[in-house]
């Protein structure tokens, strides 16, 4: 839903598998969830018995996060409240007073 959500050609969205070298290049990364919305990440690292990698993203360390995770759960709320449509998020919203 977050890739449709945007609506707006200047933000490329996808959703890929990443390499390591992608991960210890970035500066900000985000999960996303129906009720969590997104939420920046602080820091991914492997688990006991596996090869060491950490990667501590310095905007996860506090919401909203950084400028691309900001911009993004913005959009995201203007869609969910009715402030910004698009084509792809179009009958998202339902009125809960209407009969079915």
């Amino acid at each position: 839903a977050m890739v449709e959500s945007t609506g707006q050609e200047n933000i490329s969205v996808s959703s890929r598998d990443v390499t390591i070298g992608e991960l210890k290049d970035a500066t900000e990364a985000f999960c996303t969830g129906t009720a969590a919305e997104l939420v920046p990440i602080a820091r991914l690292a492997t688990g006991i018995d596996e090869e060491p990698f950490e990667k501590v993203f310095p905007h996860g360390q506090t919401l909203p996060g950084g400028p691309i995770t900001s911009a993004l759960l913005t959009i995201l709320r203007q869609v969910m409240i009715g402030e910004k449509t698009s084509k792809s998020t179009e009958g998202w919203l339902r009125d809960p007073y209407a009969s079915p």
